[in-house]
């Protein structure tokens, strides 16, 4: 019987090799995982005190920017230099951008003092700047008024720029009169939007720019009409505008006015709403009363 050996089985050695290197596997896969949430904790840690040093250098930085100029009495402001292209004064552009002498130059906003001026009907555009150690600057382009409007504030006339905003009561007579407005209530600041009074105000504008502007001065323009505006010239004659195409009607009516003056005439009446053949009225151009 000692002759024969019983061999092992070649099923359970094997499986038992299996599950030995199945351990040993997961163990070196735990261990990594392990190392990794460790590397991964260790650089958040680095990353929150990077950003605790960060923090702290901003904060450091602007607490001595407080320190050195906002809070430094070396640039306290005594001087204000505020010039204006029309009618505001000096007064005026302070209250409107609300500073004054004795506020420190690095405390006040200057994009915020901008946007105060703007907010004034009159302001086109504003420009600030501090001038060290002492002095703030301010630049203000004004809004210029091309006409007047009676359908202002309590009927009042008020004054209007090119793009129809309303200005302040206007002083100024000799302001082109709109009349005939659908808008009501208009006060400084509003913005007009009815089309009409909108093409009156581009009409003048254009007169203006025009290389024989000189030719076109209106005492009024009446926007009732829907698809003409009716001028009054300034020597009293009237002339029905279309609305569409107004630069080369204004030239053509330019061109009438020239034409009729060269022959000792004034339009008295004139339809320029049609394209051509502009039936027109004229009068003689009266004589200057001796002095």
């Amino acid at each position: 019987m000692g002759l024969f050996r019983k061999k092992p089985k070649r099923g359970n050695f094997r499986r038992s090799g299996n599950r030995s290197s199945i351990l040993e596997v997961s163990a070196r896969g735990g261990k990594q995982g392990s190392d990794r949430a460790h590397k991964v904790g260790a650089l958040l840690l680095v990353l929150l005190v990077l950003g605790v040093i960060v923090w702290a250098a901003v904060s450091g930085v602007a607490l001595a920017g407080t320190h050195l100029f906002a809070e430094n009495e070396r640039f306290t402001i005594q001087r204000i230099d505020a010039v204006s292209t029309g009618v505001l004064t000096p007064s005026h552009l302070r209250e409107y951008a609300k500073v004054s002498d004795g506020m420190n130059l690095f405390a006040i906003n200057i994009g915020n003092v901008c946007r105060n001026l703007e907010r004034a009907p009159r302001v086109k555009k504003a420009e600030v700047r501090r001038e060290l150690p002492d002095t703030l600057v301010i630049r203000v382009k004004e809004r210029t008024a091309i006409a007047r409007m009676l359908e202002g504030a309590h009927g009042m006339p008020v004054e209007v720029d090119s793009e129809g905003y309303i200005l302040g009561l206007s002083p100024k007579a000799s302001l082109p009169l709109i009349i005939g407005a659908s808008e009501r209530g208009l006060a400084p600041g509003s913005v007009i939007r009815d089309e009409k009074t909108l093409d009156a105000l581009r009409a003048l504008e254009l007169s203006e720019r025009m290389r024989r502007g000189d030719l076109l001065r209106f005492q009024s323009i009446n926007v009732s009409k829907a698809d003409a505006l009716e001028l009054v010239l300034d020597t009293g004659g009237r002339v029905l505008l279309g609305r569409d195409q107004l630069k080369w009607r204004l030239e053509r009516l330019a061109d009438l006015i020239e034409t009729h003056r060269a022959m000792n005439q004034q339009i008295e009446v004139a339809n320029l709403v049609v394209d051509k053949n502009f039936p027109t009225t004229t009068r003689a151009i009266p004589e200057a009363n001796p002095r």
